[in-house]
């Protein structure tokens, strides 16, 4: 499995901010996103089965999606923080 996240340490804050806007960011993502809140920390993420990690067929296709999500998600969540920090 591989899997695209962020992890906000000790601010509820900053997650709950961005729990509620949450069907407008999962919208933009395209797909659901699991949101887990923890005591110290919090993590947003989504996540990609693989069959065989170490398939060098199937590499370049795992990559491509781990760098297309992770652009996607410095996309929209960088424009929610923006917003929170305001």
């Amino acid at each position: 499995m591989i899997g695209c996240e962020i992890y906000i340490n000790k601010d509820k804050e900053l997650f709950e901010f961005l729990k509620e806007r949450k069907d407008e960011i999962e919208k933009e993502i395209g797909e659901p996103i699991e949101w887990i809140d923890a005591a110290v920390a919090s993590r947003i993420k989504i996540k990609k089965e693989v069959t065989d990690l170490f398939n060098q067929r199937e590499a370049e296709k795992y990559f491509t999606w781990l760098y297309e999500k992770t652009v996607l998600f410095q996309k929209v969540f960088g424009r929610y923080l923006k917003e929170f920090k305001k």
